[in-house]
């Protein structure tokens, strides 16, 4: 009888931390267009998770550029390829080289820029093809050789943007890593756990301009790593006790 009970306590431990597991892959949104982060809105509207619905609803209002933002635009088809770093000025406007003139990015996604720009160079270029490729400007800090501010790409893994960027020292622990926006804890860390196992973007994390990728450091979380690993051993040990009596 006790060792029925306590195989089904144990039971119940074990399919709490795989809802919780499951719960947090959830939070992690489906894509980076318009259309995906509407989903993900209607997904976290269903969960009644306000704050999630709240940030992405504000990213698709804001658009996804801030002043300062860094934008590569390459043409091609013109007499010569020419590829600019160009920088999104005050009132959100990207100033692209005559006769393209001013882009408007207010309300515009990442993923949305790109056609933005082939649209307006079409009008007066013949035969171009624009290359796209939005930078976003991430801190990363923590247990890493190069802390500081990064342009990077918004289309990168997670795990790639922390090793080709700050990149980690012999201290760190990618397994507690986490993700802050000011004063606000935007991913914890068994949340960025799954992101980098999975290979999760930037965009599909919704980072924005000046998020901050915050990389641990080996024994920072030890209690959180005696209850996740020494729990389930604990258990194994128990059970065996029961059963031998």
């Amino acid at each position: 009888m006790r060792s029925s009970l306590l195989i089904a306590a144990i039971a119940l431990g074990v399919s709490a931390v795989v809802a919780e597991a499951q719960l947090v892959e959830s939070r992690i949104p489906a894509g980076r267009t318009r259309a995906e982060l509407e989903e993900s809105v209607a997904r976290a509207d269903s969960a009644h998770r306000e704050g999630e619905a709240s940030r992405i609803r504000l990213r698709l209002r804001n658009g996804d550029f801030e002043v300062g933002d860094r934008v590569v635009v390459t043409l091609e088809g013109t007499t010569a390829q020419k590829t600019d770093t160009l920088t999104v000025q005050a009132d959100r406007v990207l100033r692209l080289d005559q006769p393209l003139g001013d882009l408007n990015l207010k309300g515009m996604l990442r993923t949305e820029l790109p056609d933005s720009v082939q649209v307006r160079a079409s009008r007066f270029l013949k035969n171009v093809v624009v290359h796209v490729v939005p930078l976003l400007r991430i801190s990363i800090s923590g247990a890493v050789r190069a802390p500081g501010f990064y342009y990077v790409r918004a289309d990168l893994p997670l795990s790639d943007v922390i090793m080709r960027n700050g990149g980690p020292d012999q201290s760190s622990d990618l397994g507690s890593t986490v993700v802050r926006r000011d004063t606000q804890l935007l991913w914890a860390a068994d949340e960025v756990r799954i992101a980098l196992r999975d290979g999760v973007t930037l965009d599909a994390l919704n980072l924005e301009p000046g998020d901050e990728i915050v990389v641990g450091k080996h024994g920072g979380e030890a209690w959180t790593r005696v209850l996740q690993f020494g729990l389930p051993v604990l258990s194994a040990v128990l059970i065996q006790l029961v059963l031998r009596r």
